[in-house]
């Protein structure tokens, strides 16, 4: 005990015996000494671990001094986030007047601080306190964001992701690019960074796990990388399929033939790819047309791209395109065909494969037409050749060889025409009976594609209509 002045103070609980005494002096004999027995009640706690984590086990030992009745009840308790215990959490109580350990779990839903506190209370006597001990709690990290490229990332080049998260102590961050490849993430204390070159084209999903100190894990997902090959090959198609009920969501029962025709191709050199789409569904009254592209991605059999574009006339809507050359699949198999479009507000309209993933291959077979992914940027029917050189110019008497897809067409299809003479090409499209249906002059291109729209006004020749037409080769 400490003695200050007519206080004491008692250093530990257990039982305690204050004495006084008076030695007397010339004038009074010695007083008697007085003495008093205490029963003094101390609650004593185990050193607490650094770091406790939400959702573990824990044991927590004490030990008591002085004497505790038999119905007495230990409490143990945790403070608010703050420290407080105004309205404290009971981690466990249990009946006994010996020292003892509380077992238990701390609660998965805390937050992460170092500023919780633990304290143990006893009910007889009542207001025992052990002093209350600092604790620090560790939760599951916490996923802030997950941010990669924006626009399609060419072939061969670094693709960098950053995550940001909310962690004591994050021990491990893996980056999953989609394509079989794993990293490990550089760790800063507020993100994981990672890099990573593509060896092939495509449209990848990025998932990231991040993990803490407490074996605590989050995941999160970037979509999507895309990568594709600015002088790979490209894609055209046109034909028909059957719609299937619940793919326009206006008129979920609509079913029936819809139509499509379409180009997609990276001019040399260019990060973006152009073309044309057209798609209509006659049971839903519904016409698309693409107004332009935003990448293509353009891997063995299937090829995919994505745009915006009108509805029924009105702009702003979104598109993409999944395509599958059944011929050049390993195991051929029919061609098939995916069309989503959605508004503005990302509200989807039309989809033949409503609920799958936008990465996922076509799965709805043509009813007619054919899809063709052309290798190289050259067509795969072979049927195409250069025209002319300087040494060999073409001449009026020359034939000309053409291809013409995709075929059969509604309205738009492109001519594939390679010269090497740099002049006007002019296309003539007549019907059976040699009517002439199409007369215009393009321009020159040097990758030998040129579009044939029917539907825009002022290209027609005469009035004739063309609702599906198949090109023919005189040859």
């Amino acid at each position: 005990a400490v003695i200050e002045g007519n206080t004491a103070r008692l250093r530990k609980g257990g039982v305690a015996i204050i004495t006084a005494s008076q030695a007397g002096d010339d004038k009074f004999y010695p007083a008697e000494d007085v003495q008093q027995v205490l029963d003094v009640h101390s609650i004593q706690m185990a050193d607490l671990q650094d770091v406790y984590c939400a959702g573990s086990s824990f044991q927590l030992s004490y030990e008591i001094a002085g004497t505790f009745d038999a119905s007495n009840i230990f409490t143990l308790e945790l403070s608010s986030p703050s420290g407080s215990f105004e309205n404290p959490r009971i981690l466990g109580s249990q009946y006994g007047n010996t020292s003892g350990i509380f077992s238990g779990e701390i609660p998965t839903d805390l937050e992460q601080t170092s500023s919780y506190r633990l304290r143990i209370k006893s009910s007889a006597p009542r207001g025992v306190v052990e002093a209350d001990r600092s604790v620090t709690v560790d939760t599951a990290p916490s996923v802030v964001s997950f941010s990669g490229p924006v626009s399609p990332t060419p072939l061969n080049n670094s693709v960098s992701v950053s995550l940001a998260y909310s962690d004591r102590e994050l021990s491990e961050g893996l980056i999953d690019w989609g394509d079989g490849t794993v990293t490990s993430g550089a760790i800063d204390g507020t993100h994981v960074t990672g890099s990573h070159t593509y060896s092939t084209t495509g449209v990848f999903t990025v998932n990231a796990t991040i993990r803490d100190a407490c074996g605590k894990e989050a995941q999160a997902s970037y979509q999507y990388v895309v990568v594709y090959d600015p002088y790979g090959g490209f894609v055209t198609g046109g034909g028909w399929f059957n719609s299937p009920s619940g793919s326009y969501i206006s008129n979920a029962q609509a079913t029936g033939k819809a139509s499509f025709g379409f180009v997609a191709k990276y001019q040399k050199g260019s990060s973006v790819p152009t073309g044309n789409t057209d798609f209509q569904f006659h049971a839903g009254d519904l016409r698309f047309k693409s107004t332009s592209y935003e990448w293509l991605v353009v891997a063995g059999y299937k090829a995919m791209y994505k745009g915006v574009g009108d509805l029924n006339g009105a702009s702003g809507y979104g598109f993409l395109i999944s395509a599958v050359d059944g011929t050049k699949n390993q195991n051929p198999s029919p061609d098939k065909f995916r069309i989503k479009i959605w508004d503005a507000s990302a509200f989807v309209v039309y989809d033949n494969q409503s609920g799958a993933g936008d990465h996922a291959e076509a799965t709805t077979s043509l009813g007619g037409g054919a899809i063709v992914i052309h290798d190289g940027g050259k067509s795969n029917s072979g049927a195409t050749r250069s025209i002319g050189s300087e040494e060999q110019p073409m001449t009026e008497t020359d034939e000309t060889p053409t291809t013409a897809f995709p075929n059969p067409f509604n309205d738009v299809f492109t001519v594939e025409f390679h010269s090497a003479i740099d002049a006007d090409v002019i296309i003539d499209l007549v019907d059976v009976t040699v009517q002439s249906l199409y007369e215009k002059t393009h321009a020159f291109n040097g990758d030998g594609l040129y579009t044939v729209d029917l539907g825009s006004r002022g290209e027609c020749a005469g009035d004739s209509d063309v609702d599906r037409a198949v090109v023919v080769d005189d040859d």
